[in-house]
């Protein structure tokens, strides 16, 4: 049986290689918009879930004194885009917020403005 700390320590290197591994595709994302070659890969997802991910990955970047908040309209189901490219999307904007906030807060939001518009925004006090 491996000992809580270990657990715990190995959870914070796989987000952490998580994390790695996304910046690499977003430097690869970068020259294909470059290139042209950009695909969208549509598909129905649940936002709520996607944006959870992106809470729980960056939690290990965030300094102690800053406080990472979520906000999500609970009427947020399904919504039909690039799950992929939303996903890292968040994670550049709350790696970013995690890098400049000090101390304070960063709060995730997504909600939907009628039918059609969905909103995801990151605000912080860096």
């Amino acid at each position: 049986m491996i000992p809580e700390k270990q657990t715990e320590n190995l959870d914070k290197v796989l987000i952490s290689a998580e994390h790695l591994l996304n910046l690499i595709n977003t430097v690869l994302d970068i020259a294909k918009i470059e290139a042209g070659r950009m695909d969208v890969l549509a598909a129905n997802f649940r936002i709520n879930m996607l944006i959870d991910q992106c809470y729980n990955t960056s939690q290990p970047l965030i300094k102690p004194g800053v406080v990472l908040e979520k906000r999500v309209d609970e009427n947020l189901e399904f919504v039909y885009s690039d799950q992929d490219k939303i996903r890292q999307i968040v994670l550049n904007l709350l790696s970013n917020a995690a890098k400049f906030t000090h101390q304070g807060k960063i709060l995730l939001s997504a909600y939907r403005d009628g039918e059609e518009n969905l909103y995801i925004a990151v605000a912080d006090t860096g």
